[in-house]
């Protein structure tokens, strides 16, 4: 539980830090906008998230048999280093008006872009379910992932909404640090937990062929 611990420490401290000081510069959604603290820690962890993916890579190439290029951690890379870059470079930002335009709709028509985001999110579900078997054994990434979607998909529906009051709009961003947050710490607790069970591999493998020696 020092994970989740953590992540809740840091998260409330960044997110009180971050309203406080707009309040006195008089607008408490100041550190929230982008390329302000708060989207920089969110395009951090994503950042990092992916990072922690290419490791996780590498053990389960490591210990898989069957397809082990193609494995839910190569996937992760994928996707959270585009998130990264997403939110770095506010990618999405807008994307709805240029898919409304080329279908020769008004760009304005009606805004999705929270949409869009719900699809990547549903895209990962959908990746996780086909890796299930293998994910099921990570106690610690199950339930810090679930945590994060939930936080995630609060975070969707409060963009689709298209709040314009400063609280509403200071919740979203918070829901979306929350839930960037869960997620690199539900990878950190997959490489944990990867790391003791090559630990407990390479013990067994230790004692078998001690056992092997022994008996000749």
């Amino acid at each position: 539980m020092k994970i989740p611990a953590a992540i809740a420490i840091f998260d409330f401290l960044l997110i009180t830090g971050s309203i406080l000081s707009g309040a006195r510069k008089g607008d408490v959604t100041y550190y929230f906008g982008e390329e302000k603290s708060v989207t920089f820690f969110c395009a951090l962890f994503l950042g990092l998230t992916a990072f922690l993916s290419v490791f996780l890579s590498y053990l389960h190439v490591k210990q898989a048999k069957a397809h082990p290029f193609f494995n839910f951690w190569s996937f992760s890379v994928v996707g959270f280093f585009y998130l990264c870059l997403d939110e770095f470079f506010m990618i999405h930002e807008g994307m709805d008006h240029v898919i409304l335009s080329l279908l020769g709709y008004k760009a304005r028509l009606f805004d999705f872009d929270g949409l869009l985001l719900a699809i990547f999110g549903l895209l990962g579900l959908v990746c996780i379910y086909r890796f299930r078997k293998e994910l099921l054994v990570l106690k610690g990434f199950r339930l810090l992932t679930s945590t994060a979607f939930v936080f995630f998909f609060l975070m969707v529906a409060f963009d689709q909404a298209h709040f314009n009051a400063p609280t509403l709009m200071v919740l979203e961003d918070s829901f979306k640090l929350i839930g960037v947050s869960f997620f690199l710490g539900a990878y950190a607790s997959a490489l944990l937990e990867y790391l003791d069970i090559s630990l407990l591999g390479s013990r067994m493998g230790g004692q078998n062929q001690n056992e092997q020696t022994y008996q000749k």
